[in-house]
């Protein structure tokens, strides 16, 4: 710069200089399809993802580097499990970073329980997962064998389910844990109940009073050879004798009621599949 004298002087210099290259080799964000790594630190280089039983598809991940200037090579895993490698090298070309994912599968389940079981729409009275066998007594005549439909706790389980061929009759369902070996079986056993009103078991019965000596003769059109009981109830629903017995091999049985021989009674005689109620007066 010259002053307004021509002689005064000045001079200015700049020097201009090209600053070091940075050496920033970090990771900003590494995500995994899609989504943050749980944890992620910057300064954290190795991390660990477990994927459910069965997963084959090798997960993307997708890095982003906090110097714009640094340049970012992802390595995948070519199967599982197995390792995604992130290698982060600065703008010096020098200073890198390794950034390692190394990815598992989860054991299979062992879970071969039940979650519900139902019967016709309708859980099952006392279900408990724990619990594999059930009873269930079905209306006298029924003869459609109920539908038994199951819900494995475990999604991944297998439930094969074998309806009764008959009733009475089991329903059992066979639960496969996702790990193909543990199992549990479930049982529904239906019966069917007998009612007091078979008109043929009750025809083939009859009653003859002795009110002299309170017996009740009973007679029967055929002889019974499985186990049979006998129960007498007074009027007023006491029960004034019992019997038990494994066959009756004659067709006609004596009830000695003893004292109690004037009144109305009530005579439920009873075998393995059906019953009958009649009644008798002794005057």
């Amino acid at each position: 710069v010259t002053a307004e004298d021509g002689v005064t002087t000045n001079t200015y210099t700049i020097n201009f200089t090209i600053a070091d290259p940075a050496t920033d080799a970090t990771l900003s964000d590494l995500q995994v399809d899609g989504t943050t790594i749980s944890g992620f630190d910057p300064a954290t280089l190795t991390y660990t993802m477990e994927f459910a039983y069965g997963t084959t598809d090798i997960p993307v991940v997708t890095a982003t580097e906090n110097d714009v200037n640094a340049s970012v090579e992802i390595t995948d895993a070519t199967s599982l499990p197995g390792t995604t490698t992130v290698l982060v090298t600065a703008e010096d070309g020098v200073t890198t970073n390794t950034y390692t994912i190394n990815f598992t599968i989860a054991d299979p389940a062992t879970d071969a329980t039940l979650s519900d079981l139902q019967v016709d729409g309708t859980t099952v009275s006392g279900f408990s997962a724990s619990t594999l066998s059930y009873n269930m007594e079905l209306a006298s005549g029924t003869t459609i064998v109920p539908t038994v439909t199951a819900t494995a706790s475990d999604v991944n389980a297998d439930v094969n389910i074998t309806n009764a061929t008959a009733l009475p009759g089991t329903t059992s369902v066979v639960v496969t844990a996702e790990d193909g070996t543990t199992t549990e079986t479930y049982s529904v056993n239906f019966t069917v109940a007998t009612s007091v009103f078979d008109l043929s078991f009750e025809r083939s019965i009859n009653l003859y009073p002795n009110p002299t000596s309170g017996i009740i003769n009973i007679s029967f059109d055929n002889v019974i050879d499985t186990k049979w009981q006998i129960e007498v109830f007074n009027s007023i629903g006491s029960l004034v004798y019992t019997e038990e017995l494994s066959k009756i091999d004659k067709t006609i049985y004596k009830v000695d009621l003893g004292n109690f021989s004037r009144g109305m009674y009530f005579i439920k005689i009873s075998t393995n599949t059906e019953s009958c109620v009649k009644n008798i007066i002794l005057k």
